[in-house]
C-alpha cells in the first residue's frame, strides 16, 4: 500500500522547486494538428533522439503541461530508456516529476501523490513557470484525492505564489482543515508565510472552545498578519467571527433519561455536558442547556413548548420520535434530530446527525480506488446494516469509475457470509481455493498421468472489504491468510472495532486499515481518552457519548455550517459538515491495526 494514504509528518512538495524559481530556457513548444487543435506530442518528442539523456529529461520535462491520458503514452519508450541509464540526481528528480504527471494524467493518483512526495525528497530542479504551475495543479488534485490534505493546500500555496487568482486563498483554507489536526500540529516550515497558515488553521479548527473565544482569536491573529492572504480573508472566516459576535442559543436537550434507552441518553448527556465543561474552561460565552426526558406521553407537546422557549433543539434520539417531529408542517426553532428520518422535509430548521454505518460502505470505496486499487473483493456477512454497506460501497465505486472514464471493473466480486459459521469454506470459495486442484484432476484425467497441484487464489482481485463485528472480523482476517490472500490489502468499517485495547485478540486483525472515528485512535487528546475510557470494551456508549459532544458543537456552529460552503468542523465522530438535505456528514479517519493494536494511520505508515 502506498505509504500516502496520510502521512505523520506532511512533505512540502514545492519549497525547493517552485518558489522563487527562475525561469530557464524556453520550453519546447508542442506542434498542432489544426484540425484537432490537440498537442502533437509525438512529433514534439522526434527530435529527443539527438540530445544526451539529461537534455532528453529537461526538454520532456518542459512539455508535461500537454500530457492528456490519451497521449502519455508516447513517453513510454524513453522511460524506459532511462531506467536502464545511470542519472544524476537532479535528473532523477525530473524523471520521478515527469512519471508524477503521467500518473495523474491516467487518473492513478496514488500512484502520482507518491511520485511527487518522491520528487520532494530528491535535490530540486528549477522549473519555468508554465511547468510550475502545472505541476502544482496536477499535485494538488492527487493530493487530495488521496486525502494528503496538507500537501494538497501546500501545492495551491506555492502554485498561489506565481499565478494568484480569487480563489487562492479559499481553496487554501478549505484544504487545510479537510486535514487532521493532529497532522497539522506537527507541521513545521522554514516559511514564515506558510507558517502563519498552519497558525490560522489551528485557530479555525477549535472547534471545541466557545465561538467568541474562537472568534476573538481570529480577529487578533488577522489584525497581526495584514499580508497573509493573496486576495480577501476567506468566507469561511469572516463569517465565523460574525458569527461569534451573536449570543450563544439557549438550548434544550431531548434524551431517554429514563427506561430502556436510559444507558444511551445518559452517554449522549455525557457527552454533551463534556462538550460544554471544554468550552466554559477558556472563559468564553457558553450557551444555556437543560435537559429533558424525552420517554413521556406527551412527546410532541413537550417538544412544541420547548420549540416556544428555546433558541435550539438537540435530540430526540429514538427514530420514532424523530419522524414525529419532521412530519411537522412547520418547525421555527433550529432543531439538531439525533437519528436520520425517512420522510422527506423542506424545513429549513430541521437538521439530522446520527452515526450511520451505511455512510461508511462509501468511505471504504473511496479509500480503496483512491490508492490505485481497482478489482475489490466484498466480503460482507448477511444483515440488513450491511446490505446498506454494500449498496454504499457499489454506488460509490460505480461512481469513482465512471467519472473517470474506466468501466472495466463496474462489477464488484462478493460474497455474503452466513452468521454463525466460522466462514472458512465461503472465504476459500471467493478466493477460487480448490479450483487449482479440480484443475490438476481435469489433466489429470485427461492426459492419464498423475498431476500435482498447489492452492492459488484467484489473480482477478487487488484488495479486500470487509465488515462485521468484532468477532467476525477476528474470524475473516485469518481465513483470508490462510486461503493465500496475505498479499492483499484489507479495508474495513468501524463496525469491527471492539472500543477496547487488547493486543492478544486483536492480533488476528494486524495489517487492517479501519475507518474509525478520531476519539478511538487519536488518544493524545484528553477528551478523546476521556470518551474511549468511559465505556472501554462497550463502542456503541463510547460513540453515542463523542455523538454528544459533537452534536454541542454543532448546535453552536450550526448556521456557519449550514450557510457557508465548504465548512469543516473538526469532531469526536469526525469531520462535519452539512449535506443538501440537512444532514450532518461525517469524513472518518483511518486506523490501521499493528501488533495488536489500533494505531492512526500516520503512525502505521512510519
Amino acid at each position: 500500500m502506498y505509504s500516502s494514504v496520510i502521512r505523520s509528518t506532511a512533505i512540502v512538495l514545492f519549497i525547493g522547486i517552485i518558489v522563487g524559481c527562475t525561469p530557464t530556457s524556453n520550453p519546447v513548444v508542442p506542434s498542432v494538428n489544426e484540425d484537432t487543435a490537440v498537442y502533437d506530442l509525438p512529433a514534439a518528442l522526434t527530435h529527443l533522439a539527438e540530445l544526451t539523456t539529461s537534455e532528453q529529461i529537461e526538454e520532456s520535462l518542459k512539455l508535461t503541461p500537454y500530457i492528456t491520458a490519451d497521449n502519455s503514452q508516447v513517453f513510454t519508450p524513453y522511460l524506459e530508456q532511462w531506467d536502464n541509464t545511470f542519472l544524476n540526481n537532479a535528473d532523477q528528480t525530473r524523471v520521478a516529476l515527469i512519471r508524477a504527471v503521467i500518473a495523474n494524467a491516467e487518473g492513478r493518483h496514488a500512484e502520482a501523490a507518491a511520485l511527487f512526495n518522491l520528487a520532494s525528497d530528491r535535490p530540486s530542479v528549477q522549473l519555468p513557470n508554465v511547468v510550475a504551475i502545472d505541476q502544482g495543479q496536477r499535485a494538488a488534485e492527487s493530493f487530495e484525492l488521496v486525502g494528503q490534505y496538507y500537501n494538497a493546500a501546500h501545492a495551491v500555496f506555492d502554485q498561489c505564489s506565481l499565478m494568484i487568482s480569487d480563489a487562492c486563498d479559499q481553496r487554501i483554507i478549505q484544504l487545510l482543515i479537510e486535514e487532521e489536526v493532529q497532522i497539522i500540529e506537527e507541521a513545521s516550515s522554514s516559511d514564515p508565510s506558510w507558517r502563519s497558515w498552519i497558525t490560522l488553521t489551528l485557530l479555525l479548527s477549535d472547534s471545541r472552545t466557545s465561538i467568541d473565544k474562537q472568534g476573538e482569536a481570529l480577529t487578533t491573529f488577522i489584525d497581526a498578519n495584514p499580508s497573509l492572504f493573496f486576495n480577501d480573508t476567506p468566507e469561511l472566516i469572516t463569517q465565523l467571527i460574525e458569527l461569534s459576535l451573536l449570543p450563544p442559543p439557549r438550548t434544550a436537550v431531548m434524551l431517554p433519561l429514563s427506561g430502556p434507552l436510559a444507558a444511551y441518553g445518559s452517554a449522549i448527556q455525557n457527552g454533551i455536558i463534556l462538550s460544554h465543561y471544554n468550552m466554559s474552561v477558556a472563559g468564553g460565552r457558553v450557551a444555556t442547556i437543560d435537559f429533558y426526558d424525552s420517554n413521556t406521553d406527551d412527546f410532541m407537546a413537550t417538544y412544541l413548548d420547548l420549540a416556544s422557549r428555546y433558541d435550539l433543539i438537540i435530540g430526540p434520539l429514538l427514530k420514532e420520535k424523530v419522524a414525529q417531529i419532521a412530519s411537522l408542517a412547520e418547525v421555527n426553532t433550529p432543531t439538531l434530530l439525533l437519528n436520520s428520518y425517512d420522510t422527506v422535509s423542506d424545513n429549513e430548521q430541521l437538521f439530522s446527525f446520527s452515526l450511520n454505518s451505511a455512510e461508511e460502505g462509501a468511505e471504504v470505496a473511496r479509500m480503496i480506488y483512491n490508492n490505485g486499487y481497482r478489482q475489490p473483493l466484498v466480503l460482507l456477512p448477511v444483515g440488513s446494516s450491511n446490505d446498506e454497506m454494500q449498496q454504499s460501497f457499489e454506488a460509490t465505486w460505480q461512481d469513482q469509475l465512471l467519472a473517470s472514464g474506466d468501466t472495466s471493473s463496474l462489477d464488484i466480486a462478493t460474497t455474503r457470509l452466513t452468521v454463525g459459521s466460522q466462514f472458512a469454506n465461503e472465504i476459500a470459495g471467493a478466493l477460487h481455493i480448490g479450483k487449482s486442484r479440480e484443475r490438476a484432476r481435469a489433466i489429470s484425467n485427461a492426459l492419464q498421468l498423475p498431476v500435482e497441484a498447489e492452492d492459488r487464489r484467484r489473480q482477478d482481485i487487488d484488495s479486500i472489504f470487509i465488515s462485521g463485528s468484532p468477532i467476525e472480523a477476528r474470524q475473516i482476517k485469518p481465513q483470508i491468510d490462510f486461503n493465500h490472500g496475505n498479499d492483499l490489502e484489507v479495508f474495513a468499517t468501524s463496525r469491527v472495532y471492539s472500543g477496547e485495547v487488547n493486543q492478544t485478540r486483536n492480533r488476528d486483525l494486524n495489517g487492517v486499515y479501519v475507518s474509525v472515528a478520531p476519539w478511538s485512535v487519536f488518544h493524545e487528546d484528553e477528551s478523546n481518552r476521556l470518551i474511549f475510557s468511559s465505556a472501554e470494551g462497550q463502542p456503541a456508549l463510547q460513540a453515542l457519548m463523542a455523538l454528544g459532544a459533537d452534536s454541542m458543537i454543532i448546535g453552536t456552529r450550526l448556521n456557519y455550517l449550514h450557510l457557508v460552503p465548504g465548512t469543516r468542523l473538526s469532531g469526536y465522530t469526525g469531520k462535519l459538515s452539512v449535506s443538501s438535505d440537512r444532514s450532518i456528514s461525517r469524513r472518518l479517519s483511518w486506523g490501521v491495526y499493528s501488533n495488536g493494536n489500533l494505531i492512526p494511520i500516520a503512525d502505521g505508515e512510519k
